[in-house]
């Protein structure tokens, strides 16, 4: 991670790097695309925080005993929850390439990075796509 973070050099219109929370893993079987044995790091800004209060964010559906149905305000869940999260210019390491979190579009949130380690080179640094 140290040597990928050394000399990484975010795409134009991405974050500092320390803004972004900083998730590894090797690819093994070559399924991302980037080759076997390569290490991909994908990069998300964290999302912030949700409004909250009656009406805002999130609610479930309570039936009654009546069989009335009525909506109960209730904590967001945070998107990628439950693959590892990090916080902003925090770092973590994945056993899989399947575990990393990743989001669809999100332009500059989402930076992805491909290490080579056999020439201690960063062969790839871009954003995500957009909508």
């Amino acid at each position: 991670m140290d040597a990928i973070e050394e000399q990484v050099q975010l795409p134009s219109g991405a974050s500092p790097l320390q803004d972004y929370a900083r998730h590894y893993a090797v690819d093994a079987n070559g399924r991302m695309g980037a080759g076997r044995g390569r290490i991909i790091g994908v990069y998300l800004l964290p999302e912030p925080p949700r409004p909250t209060g009656p009406g805002i964010g999130c609610s479930e559906v309570v039936v009654q005993p009546n069989g009335q149905e009525t909506l109960k305000d209730v904590p967001c869940p945070l998107e990628g929850q439950g693959k590892g999260d990090v916080s902003a210019g925090e770092r973590r390491w994945f056993d899989d390439v399947e575990a990393l979190p990743t989001i669809n579009d999100g332009g500059c949130m989402m930076v992805t990075v491909i290490f080579n380690p056999s020439t201690q080179r960063v062969e790839l640094a871009e954003c995500n796509g957009g909508a």
